[in-house]
C-alpha cells in the first residue's frame, strides 16, 4: 500500500488460487457442457437463445468470479488471466459437447473425452456446419460468413460479458490483506458539488476541519459528489474513500442515466475520518426521515 492510496501488494495466496482454479474450471466445463447440450435444440431464431447466451456468460461470470473473491485473487492481471482461461475452456466445452452430440447422430460409440481431446474433430465438425448450415430461420438456412458472423457475436458477448463480471467481482472491492478478508462498504454519501481540487487537497490530508463544512446535495441538482467508503469488517483499521463527480442527464437522453466521473480512488483515509463522514450519513438519513 502507498502512503496515499490504496494499492495490492500483488501477494498470492497459492493455494486458494490453486482451488479456486480448479474450482472455476469445473465449473466453466460444466456450464459450457450444460449450454452445448441447450443451444443444439435452440435455433438462432427469436428471443431465447439470446436469453441463453447472456445467461450462459452471466452465469459463468459470477460462479467464476465468486471463486477469486474466495482466493482473494486481488491481483488484476491474474484475475483477467484466470478469467480469460476459464472463459476460454467453458467456450471450448461448449463446443466439444455440441460436436460430440451431432457427431452422435451417426456414431454413438464416440464418447465425449475422446472427442474433447481431439480439437481437430471438433474443429472439422464446425467446419462442415458452416458450410452446410444447422438451422433453417424462414426458410433460410445461415452458413459461410453469415452463420461465423453468429459464432462470432456469440463469442463476443459470453466472453466478454463473463470477463467483465469476474474482473468486477474480483477487483472493486479493496481486501485487508492483514485479516485477509475483503473491505465492505461501510457508507455512502451524497454530497453539495465543490471543488474536485480542494477537495482532493483536503481530505488528503484527513482535515476533519473540512469535512464538518460538507452539506447534503439539495434535491433536484444536476450535479454532486458521491462519496464511498470501504472498510474492513475484522480489524476496522482499514479504510478507504473513493469519490465521484455524478451527473444527472435525464433532460439530455431518453435513459435518464446518471453519469459518474471518479476524481478520487481508494484514497487511504484514517478511523477519524471514516467515523466522521459515517456520522454525516446518520445525521442526514436523520434529517431527510424527519422532513419526509
Amino acid at each position: 500500500m502507498s502512503r496515499q492510496y490504496y494499492q495490492s501488494s500483488g501477494d498470492l495466496p497459492v493455494f486458494r488460487t490453486v482451488a479456486a482454479v480448479l474450482g472455476s474450471l469445473l465449473t466453466g466445463i460444466l456450464l459450457g457442457a450444460g449450454y452445448g447440450w441447450v443451444i443444439l435444440y435452440a435455433p438462432y431464431a427469436g428471443r431465447i437463445a439470446v436469453f441463453f447466451v447472456i445467461a450462459f456468460g452471466g452465469l459463468l461470470g459470477v460462479l467464476t468470479g465468486r471463486w477469486l473473491r474466495w482466493a482473494l485473487l486481488h491481483n488484476r492481471m491474474l484475475v483477467v488471466t484466470a478469467g480469460v482461461v476459464v472463459t476460454a475452456v467453458a467456450w471450448y466445452t461448449e463446443w466439444t459437447v455440441w460436436a460430440w452430440a451431432l457427431i452422435r447422430q451417426s456414431d454413438s460409440s464416440v464418447k465425449l473425452w475422446e472427442v474433447f481431446f481431439q480439437p481437430r474433430a471438433v474443429w472439422g465438425v464446425i467446419r462442415a456446419i458452416s458450410q452446410n448450415g444447422l438451422w433453417t430461420i424462414d426458410n433460410y438456412t445461415p452458413t459461410g460468413v453469415v452463420l461465423w458472423g453468429i459464432w462470432l457475436s456469440e463469442a463476443v458477448v459470453i466472453v466478454g460479458f463473463a470477463l467483465y463480471i469476474i474482473v468486477s467481482m474480483a477487483t472493486d472491492d479493496p481486501c485487508c490483506e492483514r485479516c485477509r478478508c475483503w473491505c465492505e462498504r461501510s457508507g455512502s454519501l451524497k454530497v453539495a458539488l465543490t471543488d474536485t481540487a480542494e477537495f482532493k487537497r483536503r481530505l488528503e490530508a484527513h482535515d476533519l476541519g473540512y469535512i464538518s463544512q460538507f452539506r447534503p446535495s439539495p434535491a433536484g441538482a444536476k450535479e454532486w459528489l458521491r462519496l464511498q467508503l470501504h472498510g474492513c469488517p475484522k480489524c476496522h483499521d482499514l479504510h478507504t474513500l473513493t469519490a465521484r463527480v455524478a451527473t444527472d442527464n435525464s433532460g439530455a437522453t431518453k435513459a435518464g442515466a446518471v453519469q459518474m466521473e471518479i476524481f478520487m480512488n481508494r484514497l487511504l483515509v484514517s478511523s477519524p475520518v471514516a467515523k466522521a463522514l459515517r456520522d454525516l450519513e446518520v445525521k442526514w438519513d436523520a434529517a431527510e426521515s424527519q422532513a419526509g
